[in-house]
């Protein structure tokens, strides 16, 4: 999206301190986003936020996040959301990023990485995006090691492909650096060859 021109801002709605995420996410984007919308709560460490919330004695207030998200829309033309532990996760006593995604009416691409598991885990996603009306966009298998692995490494990708049929799945070689260009540029490539993807229904 960014490279056909599109304006692409990043957000995380709940992070942990000091963990240089506003930078990575700024970075991925190319474009200087405030940092109260990328990123509009911190906490000293990465549990769920909710527990964090609550060792700081500072409850999230999900409106925030409702008007962080509401103004990086009328900045840009998309906005990609990374949330913090997956759907369930709770964010506050009666919400989870499910709840908090199904109000913003984004869709899902699920990222998980190749190795023994991966299926469970992301058929576990698939199916909670889905009962909570999400529509997953992609699946996204993340190559942990050089090493060609094993039987499940090997066949988690079409295995993958055989059961979410009208879902795209990718498989993203291994890189010494996750943010090197090239490597996104791959991903980029590969997304944008499924219209489902490039062209957002």
């Amino acid at each position: 999206m960014r490279d056909a021109g599109a304006r692409v801002a990043p957000m995380k709605p709940v992070g942990k301190k000091g963990a240089d995420e506003i930078q990575r996410l700024q970075a991925a984007c190319r474009a200087p986003y405030p940092s109260q919308l990328v990123q509009p709560y911190t906490f000293e460490d990465a549990a769920a936020p909710l527990i964090e919330a609550r060792r700081a004695h500072s409850p999230i207030d999900t409106g925030i996040l409702d008007r962080a998200f509401a103004e990086l829309c009328t900045l840009s033309d998309a906005v990609v959301v990374e949330d913090s532990g997956g759907l369930l996760m709770p964010i506050t006593e009666t919400e989870n990023f499910a709840t908090l995604f199904q109000r913003w009416g984004v869709d899902i691409v699920i990222v998980a990485p190749n190795r023994s598991g991966a299926v469970n885990q992301v058929l576990t996603t698939f199916q909670i995006a889905k009962a909570q009306g999400l529509r997953t966009r992609a699946v996204i298998l993340t190559t942990l090691t050089r090493e060609r692995g094993g039987t499940a490494e090997r066949t988690n990708l079409a295995l993958l492909k055989e059961l979410l049929l009208r879902v795209p799945v990718i498989q993203v070689p291994y890189a010494a650096a996750p943010d090197d260009p090239r490597t996104i540029s791959a991903l980029a490539d590969a997304l944008s060859a499924h219209p489902t993807i490039a062209r957002p229904a």
